[in-house]
């Protein structure tokens, strides 16, 4: 029996309320130029973070099982991130359905840090 695997995507207050209110989440347009769903494992979420939420004061953290997205989930190196395997969804937009649970993500001086769970329910808090 192989262990369960999870990845996470982060999304901004904004990127939320529209997950919450469509069901759904809209590609990115990194996701879009990319042609996938940049993702991250539960060790690179912090670092992702730092890279590229730096002005983002709270963030939310989705966390998905890899069973849930299926074989449209692939583990691909990553360049700029010194080849480290990342996830990257291949399956379009993620919905609401894929997501098992959301952490928030506090920024602070010395940077993010998981924060607390939040109550979780068909894509919206409750």
């Amino acid at each position: 029996m192989t262990a369960q695997i999870y990845v996470y995507r982060i999304v901004t207050d904004e990127e939320w309320n529209q997950l919450c209110r469509d069901g759904f989440l809209a590609l990115s347009p990194l996701d879009q130029q990319d042609g996938f769903v940049h993702l991250s494992t539960e060790e690179t979420v912090l670092e992702t973070a730092r890279l590229y939420y730096s002005n983002t004061p709270q963030a939310r953290v989705l966390k998905m099982s890899g069973d849930a997205l299926g074989a449209s989930l692939r583990f691909e190196p990553v360049a700029k991130r010194g080849r480290m395997l990342f996830p990257h969804y291949y399956g379009g937009p993620l919905k609401g359905k894929h997501i098992e649970a959301v952490t928030l993500l506090e920024s602070g001086a010395k940077g993010f840090s998981w924060g607390d769970d939040e109550k979780y329910d068909n894509g919206c808090t409750v």
